[in-house]
């Protein structure tokens, strides 16, 4: 099974995580990172349970507050982006504006 990512992006470390993640020992009672960007490498730590509580942190607000929210209230968020995705393909071009 794939692990989700909710913003896949050039520069994440999507595809290195699996060989990150072999340095990572088991156990880890909080695993912190720092720069989180898309939260790579806590997913993957969560998805293999390498940790039992994460600490994710980034400057950018826009995708700490992303983050917060599909961890927070994931229907409601998962709700909020069918709405958008779906628009977008009815030719509206305020969701490109």
């Amino acid at each position: 099974m794939k692990m989700p990512h909710p913003v896949p992006y050039q520069g994440s470390k999507r595809k290195l995580a699996p060989i990150i993640g072999r340095y990572l020992p088991q156990g880890i009672s909080t695993f912190y990172e720092p720069f989180a960007g898309s939260a790579a490498m806590t997913i993957y730590a969560a998805y293999h349970r390498r940790a039992s509580r994460f600490v994710i942190g980034d400057s950018f607000e826009p995708i700490v507050m992303l983050l917060r929210a599909i961890v927070n209230e994931p229907e409601k968020t998962a709700n909020q982006y069918r709405i958008l995705w779906e628009g977008q393909c009815d030719g509206n071009d305020k969701y490109f504006n």
